[in-house]
């Protein structure tokens, strides 16, 4: 069930960059305008730093701050080769990570602006396309 609704979702997004390229229009406000919030796909990186063994290692001790763990973290992430790296875009790789370590990618949560400022940018988004 979880897979079938991912492919939904990517399905769904597809088609607002299609409608937005199509219209010359950012993303994000047609999304804003159809009720979400900005909307952001995981990527390499943020697959990386939720599944590597190797970032586990390095936040499991706990005693370094936060800015020098993000350092360790790209420096080994760009140690890897660049086959490796794109090798965390490919889901049946994320899916082979995450059965191993039994964990899920986290839940990605991005801050949206006041709605009154989301009210005004999609009603200039919505003049915009009006008019053309």
């Amino acid at each position: 069930m979880k897979t079938e609704a991912e492919e939904i979702y990517h399905e769904y997004q597809k088609k607002i960059m299609l409608v937005a390229f199509k219209h010359w229009r950012p993303a994000v406000a047609l999304s804003n305008y159809l009720g979400q919030g900005r909307t952001h796909e995981s990527n390499a990186w943020d697959n990386y730093r939720a599944l590597s063994s190797d970032v586990k290692n390095i936040l499991k001790g706990g005693q370094k701050e936060v800015g020098q763990q993000n350092k360790e973290i790209a420096k080994a992430w760009r140690c890897l080769d660049s086959k490796t790296q794109e090798g965390f875009k490919d889901k049946a790789y994320i899916n082979s990570l995450k059965d191993q370590s039994k964990t899920d990618l986290p839940l990605r949560v991005a801050q949206t602006c006041p709605t009154k400022t989301l009210m005004a940018n999609t009603k200039t988004w919505e003049d915009d396309v009006v008019t053309k």
